[in-house]
This record gives C-alpha cells, structure tokens and sequence, in this order.
C-alpha cells in the first residue's frame, strides 16, 4: 500500500551479543539487513529522508556507537525514529519470503530448496565466482521447457 509507512528487506535484529547495545540505543524490533537490501514505500522514503542527517548525526554521537554503526542498523533506527515501523509487518513476513540472507555460508549456493528459491528475489551473500555459476545452474534447471 503506496499510502502507508511500509519498510521491507531480511529482517535481523543484530548479532546475539549486539541486541542489548542495539536495544540500549533505541533500536525496537526488527530492522532490515542492507546485504539483501530493502524497500521502502514512498511515506517512508519521505520521512527518512527528511530525517536522515538528524538520524546519523545521532548515532555518531551516541554512547552506544560501536552497536549503530552498520548502515543497515543506522537506516533501521532511522525509520523507526521517523515512521515508526519495523522491517515487514510481522504478520505478512513469513507469508513472503522474499529476501533471504545466507547466514551460513558454508552450504554456499544450496542454502534453499528449490521450492523456495522459486520465490525469493534477493538473496546474500555470494563471494565467489563458483557459487554464483552454480546458483544460475540451478535457476536454468528450474526454467520450464528444453534448455
């Protein structure tokens, strides 16, 4: 709804031994991962925009600096602080997983059934060649019809 406060990507709430410095500087529920990437609707552009300098300029200064300091937590405080909302409302974020963030990087290009790649429309992190090639080799077998 082009109407609303909107905020969507991978939601994260910062690493295990983060979340208290992160929720001491004000941050409330989740935010989104910049790896993956987010959207935001145009309410929410507008307001974070207007707010943005505001925003960073509060985090430099904060004591709790060292938690705020990842572009995807600073942009997470900031739509909080300037539209109120959280990354994905929290009944829709299940219904639609579209970003999805590989946390263990190990399993490489394999970190999701075919069933569920089928739907995703962003994914990260790949770091090499190989794992790209294979993840394009599994979307060509995906593709209906001869190869």
């Amino acid at each position: 709804d082009h109407t609303v406060y909107n905020y969507y990507g991978e939601r994260g709430q910062g690493r295990p031994q983060d979340r208290k410095g992160l929720a001491l500087a004000g941050l409330r529920g989740p935010f989104c991962m910049g790896g993956s990437g987010y959207v935001m609707s145009r309410p929410t552009l507008r307001k974070v925009a207007e707010r943005m300098d505001e925003c960073v300029a509060a985090a430099d200064v904060s004591e709790y600096r060292q938690y705020i300091w990842h572009s995807d937590t600073a942009i997470g405080f900031c739509v909080q602080q300037s539209a109120g909302v959280n990354c994905w409302p929290d009944k829709d974020y299940d219904r639609y997983p579209i970003f999805r963030h590989n946390y263990n990087t190990a399993r490489g290009s394999n970190f999701l059934s075919d069933g569920a790649l089928r739907s995703v429309v962003v994914m990260h992190p790949f770091k090499d060649a190989t794992t790209m090639t294979k993840l394009h080799s599994r979307f060509q077998r995906m593709l209906p019809g001869p190869q």
